[in-house]
């Protein structure tokens, strides 16, 4: 038991390290994605909303790639079937939800 919490935390440490870069990327991602989402409806000149919504297309195809990215680190970090693995998925993957809410959060309080 106490070689396995050796082994996650050693695991986890690695990938927070090699996947913070990512984590960042979608978060800044989410907040252009969102803000071009708010500020469209705003704008009446149809070339401003399709800009925006382009603008706000691409920046959800870096958010999910990031997201993938996080989880191509998790899978080269850690042993293939290991309790490792799961765990650290399991800490990871809700990640994307928290940088969806904190984009929002932080577009509500502007």
């Amino acid at each position: 038991m106490k070689e396995l919490i050796r082994e996650v935390f050693r695991d986890y440490r690695q990938v927070a390290e090699k996947s913070s870069g990512a984590l960042a990327l979608s978060v800044i991602q989410m907040l252009v994605m969102m803000g071009c989402l708010a500020k469209r409806e705003a704008l009446n000149n149809i070339f401003y909303y399709l800009g925006l919504t382009g603008i706000a297309f691409l920046a959800i195809i870096g958010f999910f790639t990031s997201i993938l990215s996080v989880g191509a680190i998790i899978n080269d970090v850690t042993p293939e079937k290991s309790w490792s693995r799961r765990i650290i998925s399991w800490l990871f993957y809700p990640v994307g939800l928290g940088v969806f809410l904190v984009a929002a959060a932080s577009l509500k309080s502007l």
